[in-house]
């Protein structure tokens, strides 16, 4: 069975087989000025594909195939799948009014005001959702975790025994990163989830490069022979916190041990986390 030119087989009915876009001939693809892609195939700034192909810009019946596209700015959570935060930081914990060393080094004493030309004056009263939110913008900044993964985390605590605010804290303080932060080998949590991307940190004996691990009592985190130079060197550099009581740290092997697991006063800044647990109830 044979087709010609129209697309239909010798006994005249037509064939099920599409042709493919990228075989059309140009004439064939009559594309209007507005139409996101251009002739050649390339898109126009300001689109991009999405992951659905459908026959939605068909043109006199000649183009029966195309690739839908969408503006970027009508995309859904564009710009939300990464959890690292690339953005000014002393400008969020000025938003937030407190420091948060996690997320920076630095302190924002000088300007304790809200960013903004209107910061300095600015007085406005906070609802009650935003205060709620505000207390959870702390826990997302400062251990660096997306919205997914902090819901996720509370919904863990919610299912546990204990009283859910301190059940969040130990969750959040038990992440590998964390760890690494706490115990003085990397100045900010951004620094030490670096450290264990890079594969320099090990947990117990065996290398590591998953920042969001949660460790367990007995567990024992070192450095690399190969890293140790760049820990000595944010080491000079200051510790932004002191080492809490729930870690053995042994400074001269590079090495930490979680005697005992954190509770909700492990966390190095004021934190209402009973305000946590009423926004994701």
């Amino acid at each position: 069975m044979t087709e010609g030119p129209s697309g239909q087989n010798e006994e005249g009915e037509r064939s099920r087989v599409r042709p493919k876009i990228d075989r059309l001939p140009v004439a064939d693809c009559r594309l209007p000025a507005e139409f996101p892609v251009h002739i050649d195939g390339t898109l126009r700034p300001g689109y991009t594909l999405s992951d659905r192909v459908s026959p939605a810009h068909t043109r006199g019946g000649q183009c029966s195939h195309s690739v839908r596209v969408t503006p970027l700015a009508q995309q859904k959570h564009f710009g939300d799948y990464m959890s690292r935060f690339r953005g000014p930081r002393l400008r969020v914990m000025r938003a937030l009014g407190m420091n948060l060393p996690g997320l920076s080094a630095k302190s924002i004493d000088k300007r304790p005001h809200p960013p903004g030309q209107h910061g300095p004056r600015m007085k406005r009263k906070i609802s009650l959702y935003g205060t709620r939110l505000r207390e959870k913008q702390k826990l997302r900044y400062h251990y660096g975790v997306s919205e997914r993964q902090l819901r996720a985390v509370a919904a863990v605590a919610a299912r546990s025994k204990g009283p859910a605010g301190a059940m969040i804290a130990q969750l959040l303080e038990r992440r590998l990163d964390n760890v690494v932060f706490r115990a003085g080998f990397a100045r900010t949590i951004p620094a030490a989830r670096q450290l264990v991307n890079h594969g320099h940190v090990l947990v117990n004996g065996r290398p590591v490069d998953i920042a969001s691990v949660r460790l367990k009592r007995g567990d024992v985190v070192s450095v690399r022979e190969r890293a140790k130079k760049a820990v000595e060197l944010q080491q000079q550099a200051g510790q932004a916190l002191s080492r809490p009581d729930w870690l053995d740290v042994d400074a001269a092997a590079l090495s930490a041990r979680v005697s005992t697991l954190p509770d909700d006063t492990a966390i190095p800044f004021p934190i209402e986390l009973r305000l946590v647990v009423e926004f994701y109830s």
